[in-house]
């Protein structure tokens, strides 16, 4: 990052106040100052005092604050031109990784990251070393249509409430 150093008419800012006056632009206290530049700490504070610092302070702050947001949108609009390939990836280790629990992985990244993404049931009564995953009905729905268009076979799932009651009839049973 350059910063154009300039020269105050009568010559009292000199471009090491303007140095100064950078590096407090960019966060570092005057300690920090002395260290980087090994200008003793009197003379930062010193420096720092002059009628024109603020003046300077306020400018480079100013200057920094445009190029971060420059920065950050650059980098905002590089994270959106990865997404899709980084979902694509996903997608890919989901349907082809030979590991189990690499496809597993994949499948709990999508699912982590889908804007209505289903949670995991914490404590849920688990048979056959499955994973119970709560769905909202709608999504379960939507899932299904979209399977359906698919031509994937679709396999009918219980509610909550419904594996309840069987859960319940199951449990009465083995009690008579």
């Amino acid at each position: 990052m350059t910063i154009p150093f300039e020269y105050d008419k009568n010559g009292s800012f000199t471009p090491q106040h303007q140095m100064i006056a950078v590096l407090r632009a960019t966060g570092k206290n005057c300690a920090e100052i002395s260290r980087e530049t090994g200008i003793p700490y009197t003379t930062v504070l010193k420096r720092a005092r002059h009628d024109l610092f603020p003046v300077y302070l306020e400018k480079y702050t100013a200057i920094f604050c445009e190029q971060r947001l420059a920065h950050e949108a650059e980098i905002a609009s590089r994270f959106d031109g990865e997404v899709g390939a980084a979902f694509d990836t996903l997608v890919e280790l989901h349907r082809g990784a030979e590991a189990e629990t690499v496809r597993r992985g994949a499948a709990t990244d999508i699912l982590d990251r889908a804007p209505a993404a289903p949670k995991v049931v914490k404590n849920a009564i688990v048979n056959d070393n499955r994973t119970v995953i709560q769905f909202p009905v709608e999504i379960v729905e939507q899932m299904g249509m979209a399977l359906r268009l698919a031509g994937q076979e679709v396999i009918e799932v219980e509610s909550v409430d419904e594996a309840a009651a069987s859960r319940d009839a199951d449990e009465t049973r083995r009690q008579l």
